[in-house]
């Protein structure tokens, strides 16, 4: 059986996606449908490799114009280099990374491309991932120093509570993706109609939700009082029993004075999280789950009060281990201390 032959495509396409993928440095998804898929993602694949092994696009290049600029090798010391400008420079542009390395090594402008930052990266074990974003405001200083005092403090698993709220309206059922055929828009509309907003407050520790509370408008002061009082006191113990050291983000609806009266009265403890610090707090994690089980299920529970929806995605967010793994695997394992 004769073996599988390829679809052969003109020197402009192939160039074209090299020039694509080193010089835009779009994925190969999006140079794929950039052409309605042909070439699919798997022959971009092929033109790349073939590029990146030796230089060419893969085409034989008797009688065409030119040639590709062959690879420039690095040694340890240019390696070296290059792992530096990484490091330092905060950008993940190609050219950028080799206009700075040609300054730092000495060479002509130009000397080193872009295709060889990119090939000699691949070959020391480096690739390129998506950067994770954090607000301008985050203090990793103070977040740090928050870990290291949660892991220094003797504060066991079974003693955090995290409280935290979120408001859910009609938008998060809303659809954002449709299937239709390569190069054309969705015919599916999705209507920016807000409709009713539930707030939802609840506390979590390691057995699971312990206390939620969901109402309609948004989420202030006042309502954060109510809940505290009336849903969450008789779930809160005497420092340092199970259930003893309340966290929560440092936001303004959280009434640090009337806190602190509260916590000297029940024996408890509170703290507040550093500023813009969401990865530090479990209950974010669990909400992204309700939020996900509510988009999945939005045909059944279109028919229900906002309310009981909520509760049945919170239930299904919270069921066996979740919580707790969430407690335990929190960016930093501040709160992994086991009793």
């Amino acid at each position: 059986m004769e073996g599988k032959t390829h679809r052969p495509y003109s020197r402009d396409v192939r160039e074209r996606v090299v020039d694509m993928y080193f010089q835009d440095e779009k994925t190969m998804a999006e140079i794929s449908a950039t052409f309605h898929g042909k070439p699919c993602i798997k022959t971009v694949s092929r033109i790349i490799s073939q590029y990146m092994e030796d230089g060419t696009d893969g085409l034989s290049l008797q009688g065409q114009r030119g040639r590709v600029r062959p690879r420039r090798k690095m040694d340890d010391t240019v390696k070296q280099l290059l792992v530096d400008v990484i490091e330092r420079l905060e950008t993940s542009r190609l050219r950028d990374i080799a206009a700075e390395l040609c300054c730092v090594a000495g060479a002509e402008p130009g000397f080193y491309g872009a295709t060889d930052v990119c090939r000699t990266l691949s070959e020391i074990g480096y690739s390129r991932v998506r950067v994770q974003s954090r607000p301008y405001e985050a203090d990793p200083v103070a977040q740090q120093e928050w870990v290291d005092w949660c892991r220094s403090s003797g504060i066991a698993h079974s003693d955090w509570v995290f409280l935290d709220e979120v408001f859910v309206d009609s938008q998060v059922t809303n659809a954002k993706y449709a299937w239709v055929p390569q190069g054309y828009r969705s015919k599916v509309r999705s209507l920016t109609v807000r409709g009713r907003r539930y707030t939802t407050i609840a506390a979590m520790s390691y057995k699971g939700i312990i206390a939620a509370w969901t109402f309609e408008g948004p989420a202030d002061a006042d309502a954060f009082k109510q809940f505290i009082a009336n849903h969450l006191t008789d779930k809160m113990k005497a420092w340092p029993q199970e259930h003893s050291v309340l966290i929560m983000d440092d936001c303004r609806s959280h009434d640090k004075t009337w806190l602190a009266e509260w916590a000297t009265f029940v024996g408890c403890r509170a703290h507040f999280l550093p500023p813009y610090s969401p990865d530090l707090n479990p209950m974010v994690k669990v909400f992204g789950i309700v939020k996900q089980y509510l988009r999945a299920n939005a045909d059944d529970l279109r028919q229900l009060p906002g309310p009981v929806a909520i509760a049945l995605a919170l239930d299904d967010a919270s069921q066996g281990q979740k919580c707790a793994n969430f407690i335990l695997n929190t960016p930093g394992r501040p709160y992994s201390l086991v009793a």
